[in-house]
């Protein structure tokens, strides 16, 4: 970043490009604080920010879970009519949901989504994640068939979060409701489905049913052998 630093300040003529570039290496490091207070330098030097400056410091909100500055920058999005007028607008809205999500919001992410104009798997997974991080395991579960009844198709990560919440919530039923889905979609085969597989039925008690998920696996890692030895 110092380097960066360097080579930005030397830049005769400092646009948009330039302070994406610097405001994405902030944004790696999760440093929210220097991420806003480049933003509003940038503004005040005259340098219109886009869509991907502010996914760039929403996402440093994120990782360092700093809520007060992404209620900020959520509030400057709308103002500028980002959230609906841009053509990246669900990478935007995405930014927010999963803003929200890691600093522990759920509330708030989930009325993002619904007032997001179009919503995509990524948009859905994040909350279903976020729902099972906050033990809201039923919501989680919930989400998912909004997701599906809103015509978005699950994948992998989503199908892995909502094994997690019922195997949070010990409820074999629903357990093996989402094992037909993930057959149905051809997602069985896959080692790190087969192993949240696994560790759902060893935690439902159904130690008989995570054998058979683990016979099937066509590659087995330390992670299948330890999820079985648990149950």
């Amino acid at each position: 970043l110092e380097e960066s630093q360097r080579v930005f300040d030397k830049i005769p003529i400092q646009d948009v490009v330039s302070w994406n570039a610097l405001l994405t290496g902030y944004a790696e490091k999760g440093l929210s604080k220097e991420s806003v207070e480049c933003l509003g330098e940038m503004q005040m030097k005259g340098i219109l920010p886009n869509p991907v400056t502010y996914l760039m410091c929403l996402k440093a909100c994120g990782s360092s879970r700093d809520i007060e500055n992404g209620l900020e920058l959520h509030t400057e999005v709308i103002k500028l009519g980002l959230e609906r007028n841009c053509l990246k607008d669900i990478l935007l809205g995405n930014a927010l949901v999963d803003m929200y999500a890691k600093c522990g919001v759920p509330v708030n992410a989930h009325k993002v989504l619904e007032e997001l104009p179009d919503r995509d798997v990524v948009s859905w997974t994040v909350l279903v994640s976020c729902y099972v991080e906050q033990g809201l395991n039923e919501k989680a579960l919930s989400c998912l068939k909004n997701m599906q009844l809103d015509g978005v198709s699950p994948n992998a990560v989503t199908f892995i979060c909502s094994l997690r919440a019922c195997a949070n919530m010990v409820s074999l039923q629903q357990g093996h409701e989402m094992h037909n889905h993930i057959i149905a979609m051809g997602f069985e085969k896959a080692l790190f489905i087969g192993n949240t597989l696994l560790d759902m039925y060893a935690k439902c008690g159904s130690v008989i049913e995570a054998h058979v998920v683990f016979d099937g696996l066509a590659v087995r890692d330390v992670v299948s052998w330890s999820a079985l030895i648990a149950g």
